[in-house]
């Protein structure tokens, strides 16, 4: 599932009670989040408490974004 910026945005960091519905909503339906790293630098890194918990915990990967249209490259992001 790809997801804008302005979900992490709404969530605001981790821990919070809307940070951790969230997160257990998407667990429970078993998906991962795809996140652009133009999303990915929107919010401000990696290193970002909300990027970085997503990634850590599995249920969110940065992806590059195809240009010619086509499905998004995934690629490992640089873990500190």
């Amino acid at each position: 599932m790809l997801v804008d910026a302005n979900i992490f945005y709404a969530l605001g960091h981790p821990p919070n009670a809307r940070y951790d519905r969230f997160r257990g909503e998407v667990q429970r339906a078993g998906v991962v989040l795809k996140l652009p790293r133009r999303v990915v630098g929107e919010l401000g890194g990696p290193e970002n408490a909300r990027v970085r918990t997503a990634i850590e915990e599995g249920w969110a990967e940065v992806i590059e974004e195809s240009r010619r249209g086509g499905q998004p490259r995934r690629r490992r992001c640089r873990q500190p």
